[in-house]
């Protein structure tokens, strides 16, 4: 298969193709992903799912599109997108939880998105919590990531079902 940055780089190609009209005033790129990941410098350290390891990918979009290209960690836009438009645009401070198929968390203190130089400082999915645990796409094992995202629920629900034929799950689908 090809590499991530070309597959993305292949992708906005076509969109370009597509909408090439609607583009003409096309300013910049922004784009948003799990991971950990340098928003300042647009490198991409690591994913879910892809074997990703520091993928420049803002500079290489860059230089293929011509215009300036902004990543943010998926969980932080979202964070800042109810804090101007959605559920918490009254309130200064604010804490967002997410789990699903990532655990994490963006924060807001005095209307300002937290940031710890130039990536997410509030990295909860990524605490260790069982040292021994699954190894995580971070490389450390046991990250909260590994034990409470949805995939890992429903692994771990799987497992525990096998030794409980009882159990009225089975004859629900997971």
């Amino acid at each position: 298969p090809l590499p991530l940055i070309t597959r993305i780089i292949n992708e906005i190609d076509r969109f370009f193709i597509r909408h090439q009209r609607k583009l003409e005033r096309l300013t910049a790129i922004a784009i948003t992903l799990p991971g950990i990941l340098d928003a300042r410098q647009g490198i991409v350290h690591r994913m879910p799912f892809y074997p990703v390891r520091d993928m420049p990918l803002g500079s290489e979009l860059e230089k293929h599109i011509g215009v300036p290209v902004y990543i943010q960690h998926d969980i932080c836009a979202w964070t800042m997108a109810e804090a101007l438009y959605g559920a918490s645009r009254e309130v200064s401070n604010v804490i967002q939880v997410v789990i699903d198929h990532n655990v994490g968390a963006g924060v807001i203190a005095d209307g300002r998105l937290l940031h710890s130089g130039s990536s997410t400082l509030v990295e909860i999915g990524h605490t260790q919590v069982e040292p021994w645990g699954k190894q995580c796409y971070c490389g450390n094992h046991g990250c909260l990531e590994t034990v409470a995202s949805i995939e890992s629920v429903l692994e771990l629900t799987a497992q525990r079902m096998q030794s409980s034929p009882e159990c009225t799950l089975h004859q629900q689908p997971l």
